[in-house]
């Protein structure tokens, strides 16, 4: 009875944290295809496709972290929290981008990850600061986003 207890208290360790099964399914190398629309007050918007990879691993106080892997730039990571095919991202969760000169913070309003075989949606939403020739402009970020797990 002693092994039975100690397996059942395992079994829900492992399905309940960041090293459970649910996480380990999202894990991966994916290619993007999708875009960002960027929202800037007093200077209106603009959609770009984005052209970068992601990574998804395991979390240390999140069940996952999605990573955000430029060609150039400082990558960005999302921690997340899964249940089932569904990874939400943790809102507050701010990153900032240096590339040409030019700075970004973005700071994550509202995201979900979803999990269908080899791809996953992910999108988000969320506040950003942008910096550049000396002046700072709020605005918001939208990301709509389909990631291919390379490989698997």
């Amino acid at each position: 009875m002693k092994n039975l207890s100690l397996s059942l208290v395992v079994l829900l360790a492992l399905t309940t944290s960041g090293c459970g099964f649910g996480g380990q399914r999202f894990h991966g190398t994916y290619n993007v295809a999708g875009t960002a629309t960027v929202t800037l007050t007093g200077q209106g918007s603009s959609t770009n496709p984005l052209s970068f990879t992601y990574r998804i691993s395991e979390g240390t106080d999140s069940d996952i972290l999605i990573s955000e892997i430029p060609a150039a730039g400082t990558p960005c990571t999302y921690p997340a929290d899964v249940e089932g095919d569904v990874a939400t991202l943790r809102p507050g969760t701010a990153c900032t981008q240096v590339q040409n000169g030019y700075t970004f913070t973005k700071t994550i309003t509202n995201g979900m990850a979803s999990l269908s075989g080899k791809a996953v949606q992910l999108n988000y939403s969320g506040n950003l600061m942008f910096t550049g020739e000396g002046k700072t402009y709020p605005g918001t970020i939208i990301q709509n986003a389909t990631l291919t797990r390379v490989g698997k």
